[in-house]
């Protein structure tokens, strides 16, 4: 499978997976400054912006980022040259 086929596939899959989830941003840890990045994280990639809509308990919220988190580790794992095409992107939910 492509690259950008097998992307957006996996970014509709979470979307379906997560209906709070409007829109997420992915960035290259190594790009954010020092004081950004999450304790003891070198490289990867992060979740640097999160939309959730509409609102949702703390334990939801938990539950869509290891969603999130789990489907993006699957997605570099499948396909690793993912990680070099994601950093920057931002994904937003589709209304139909």
């Amino acid at each position: 499978m492509n690259l950008p086929m097998d992307v957006s596939e996996r970014v509709d899959a979470i979307f379906e997976l997560c209906p709070h989830l409007a829109g997420f941003t992915l960035q290259d840890v190594s790009a954010l400054p020092a004081a950004l990045r999450p304790q003891g994280v070198d490289e990867g990639l992060v979740v640097t912006d999160l939309a959730i809509y509409p609102l949702v308990s703390p334990a939801q919220r938990q539950a869509i980022c290891e969603s999130l988190t789990l489907a993006l580790l699957e997605l570099v794992c499948d396909q690793p040259s993912a990680k070099d095409v994601l950093p920057g992107r931002t994904f937003a939910r589709v209304l139909h």
